[in-house]
């Protein structure tokens, strides 16, 4: 495993804290911040996900990271669902969102 998932989370959940700290939780301009927060994750694994596929090495420590990866997304998606005042119609949005990303 590599610090990749660390890397990729610490600047989303610093993104996702200054949202929270300034942004009502229950507007929709929240709800879009995060949706474009989720979305670019999203391209990028897409984008290079191939990039750490070189060896059977690096395949297994980029399978260990995806997979982390998929746990840390789940973490801050349930912490974020229970911070916020979302309507339903918005939650289901962001886990959307998220069943996306996790699948990759």
């Amino acid at each position: 495993m590599t610090t990749l998932c660390e890397d990729v989370f610490s600047l989303a959940n610093l993104e996702i804290q200054t949202l929270q700290e300034n942004l009502s939780k229950q507007s929709d301009l929240f709800l879009l911040a995060i949706n474009v927060i989720f979305s670019r994750m999203h391209l990028r694994q897409v984008q290079y996900r191939d990039t750490f596929l070189h060896d059977f090495d690096s395949c297994c420590a980029a399978s260990n990271d995806f997979i982390h990866m998929s746990e840390q997304m789940e973490e801050v998606t349930s912490r974020l669902l229970e911070t916020s005042e979302l309507s339903e119609e918005s939650a289901t949005a962001i886990r959307e969102i998220t069943a996306e990303l996790i699948v990759l």
